[in-house]
C-alpha cells in the first residue's frame, strides 16, 4: 500500500474507479442499477467525486430528447442518406440546426430537420 500526502489526477482517477467498481458490485435489492464516474475534482488534500446512478434498460436525457425530436419532425432514425450519411445525435439547444449526422468517412455535420430529410 502507497501512502499518499496530496491528491493527483491519477489517484483520483483509481479512487473512482474503485469506488464506482464497489457500488456496482453491491447488489442494492429492488432496483437495477448501472453506476459510473461522471466528474471529479480534487485539491492538494481533498476530493469530490459526482456519481452518476442510472436503472439499468432506461434512456438517459440525451438520447430521450433525440427520440422526441425524431417523432416530433417524423424522421425514421435507422434511415441512411443517399451517400450512406447516417443520423448520430441531436442539440436540444441548437434551435436552428439541431441534428448532427455523419458521413461515411467520418466527417460530422449539423442541420435542420428540412436537410435531413433532403439527404434521404
Amino acid at each position: 500500500m502507497v501512502t499518499a500526502t496530496k491528491f493527483t489526477s491519477k489517484l483520483t482517477g483509481s479512487v473512482e474507479a474503485q469506488i464506482v467498481a464497489a457500488l456496482n458490485a453491491a447488489n442494492i435489492k429492488g432496483i437495477d442499477l448501472v453506476f459510473s464516474g461522471a466528474t471529479r475534482t480534487f485539491g492538494r488534500t481533498e476530493t469530490t467525486f459526482k456519481i452518476v446512478a442510472t436503472i439499468k434498460g432506461n434512456t438517459n436525457r440525451k438520447d430521450q430528447a433525440f427520440i422526441d425530436a425524431c417523432k416530433y419532425d417524423n424522421i425514421d432514425v435507422t434511415k441512411l442518406g443517399r451517400k450512406g450519411e447516417k443520423l448520430i445525435g441531436y442539440r436540444p439547444r441548437a434551435t436552428r440546426h439541431p441534428y448532427i449526422w455523419r458521413t461515411v468517412r467520418g466527417a460530422e455535420y449539423i442541420g435542420s430537420a428540412s436537410r435531413w430529410k433532403s439527404k434521404l
